[in-house]
């Protein structure tokens, strides 16, 4: 018997409940059988439901002292993190690091809630952290901890353009989570097949990417989880128009609005305007574009990249010519934008405005801009904007 299952058994008895009692809804009578004779380990998910219901914290059934102030810690820590206050994570979490902090679940966490943090804020430490949680979760046996805990060293690899590391990575976990489960976490699933769509479509895989999330999506709607799905549906709108389908283009399009309509999320709106105001300019129907540019400006309190790339093209093809110059000159690259079509997207503002310097006569300039948006792509996977970068470089510089 392990320490867990010893102490979940004897707590369980002070209380005068039953196996049948203690396990409710969450698991069957005979997994809580299982984990209190040690011959499974529960998951953090698990574990904290057993924990309430027997009224002690976690740690408690892992042998934890809290002797540091953890567990007051890891709360303030959790709350900042769904409030996307990650700058307020890294600045409670990085004095810790080079302090003595004990193996417990609760410092295993912080170090999760430290490398989501350090990816959105782009500060380095965030792979040693996840080693951390890793050697943490092991120690106890929490195998699918660790294996989440490993999934995060994903978006890290993914942020240094290793994006056949990063796809290896998810697999590993997935084998991992598969191996260890005990029950299901649908919202890891998902992660993991977001992370290898993505993974996926930076290798220029995109078949294999679609049908991940569509796979994600079967996945939401068998077992009513809807979470990514609003990432899912834009994703799978854009990579189906790229490859030429744009009636399922248009319904998955039509899919991400009203479902970002329902949630109210004003980030998700301003993404589905941006994306049919893409469309309507590829397709010559430039009043309806601006329309929806119009509306990302009334949505967005701070104008973004991708809004002024699109009030660009929109310009461009209106023969604005000094107010397209304007707006591509605004398009600054994200320091959070990782992946090579997001990338090539926002890069192909250079070759706009190099083909606008190049009309207007200023020939040695047009060149200059039209071979720096062709050097930052030349490594990325084919897509509609590296298209465009390549073919402008290759008029420019026919007559040199």
């Amino acid at each position: 018997m392990t320490i867990i299952g010893e102490r979940i058994k004897q707590l369980r008895k002070q209380h005068g409940m039953t196996q049948t009692d203690l396990a409710g809804e969450h698991m069957t009578k005979s997994m809580l059988s299982q984990i209190e004779n040690g011959k499974a380990l529960p998951s953090m998910r698990t574990l904290q439901y057993l924990a309430e219901k027997l009224g002690e914290d976690a740690g408690y059934f892992l042998g934890e002292e809290d002797e540091h102030g953890i567990t007051e810690l890891v709360r303030e820590i959790e709350m900042d993190s769904k409030r996307k206050s990650y700058e307020e994570v890294v600045r409670k979490v990085e004095p810790l690091l080079d302090t003595k902090l004990p193996m417990t679940i609760d410092v295993a966490r912080i170090m999760e809630f430290y490398a989501e943090a350090c990816f959105h804020t782009v500060h380095r430490g965030g792979e040693e952290a996840v080693q951390r949680a890793v050697e943490i979760y092991k120690r106890f046996g929490l195998y699918v901890e660790s294996a989440k805990a490993k999934y995060l060293n994903y978006a890290h690899l993914f942020a240094q353009a290793k994006y056949g590391s990063s796809l290896d990575l998810i697999r590993e976990v997935r084998r991992e989570y598969e191996h260890k489960k005990i029950g299901r976490d649908v919202i890891f699933e998902l992660d993991l097949y977001y992370a290898e769509a993505v993974s996926l479509s930076a290798l220029g895989l995109n078949k294999e990417s679609r049908d991940a999330m569509l796979a994600a999506l079967d996945l939401s709607k068998e077992q009513e989880v809807y979470y990514m799905t609003d990432h899912f549906l834009r994703i799978l709108s854009n990579e189906f128009y790229e490859s030429g389908e744009k009636d399922k283009a248009a319904e998955y399009r039509n899919k991400a609005r009203v479902f970002a309509e329902f949630t109210g999320n004003q980030d998700n709106l301003a993404y589905i305007e941006i994306a049919e105001a893409r469309v309507m300019n590829r397709e010559g129907r430039y009043e309806e574009a601006l329309a929806h540019i119009e509306n990302v400006a009334r949505i967005q309190q701070k104008k973004s990249a991708v809004y002024w790339r699109e009030l660009g093209v929109y310009y461009y093809n209106t023969g604005q010519a000094e107010a397209a110059l304007d707006a591509f000159s605004r398009v600054v690259m994200p320091e959070t934008a990782y992946h090579p079509s997001d990338k090539s997207y926002l890069y192909a503002a250079d070759a706009y405005m190099a083909r606008l310097y190049a009309a207007k006569g200023q020939i040695r300039e047009a060149r200059e801009l039209s071979a720096r948006a062709r050097e930052k792509v030349k490594d990325f996977p084919h897509n509609r904007a590296r298209a465009f970068i390549d073919d402008t470089y290759l008029e420019l510089h026919k007559s040199e």
